[in-house]
């Protein structure tokens, strides 16, 4: 078991919830760590990769990049479970962690 304390995402600021301990314990299999952020990986088609989508990092398939002027570069993407198809910018995309 872990010791675990919340915080808000993409900051170090605790996520104080009413009434919940600030620190909670979770079994160790439930806690998975960010991995670091790699600023020179790009998604490329056909590549698996994660995307941040309702709180969550999901497996996703790339299928293509699209840029356009009003929205820039963004990455189409299925999740394949569920042939659910989004569209992704960079930041809610990252590589697969290797398997340990």
């Amino acid at each position: 078991r872990c010791k675990v304390q919340l915080l808000l995402r993409d900051k170090d600021d605790a996520l104080i919830i009413e009434g919940r301990d600030r620190e909670e314990w979770v079994d160790d299999a439930s806690v998975r760590p960010l991995p670091p952020r790699d600023e020179q990986w790009m998604p490329k088609p056909g590549e698996l990769c994660e995307f941040l989508y309702l709180d969550g990092w999901w497996p996703v398939k790339v299928k293509r990049s699209h840029t356009t002027k009003s929205e820039g570069e963004k990455w189409e993407v299925v999740y394949e479970a569920h042939n659910a198809k989004h569209r992704a910018t960079r930041d809610k995309l990252r590589p697969l962690r290797p398997s340990p």
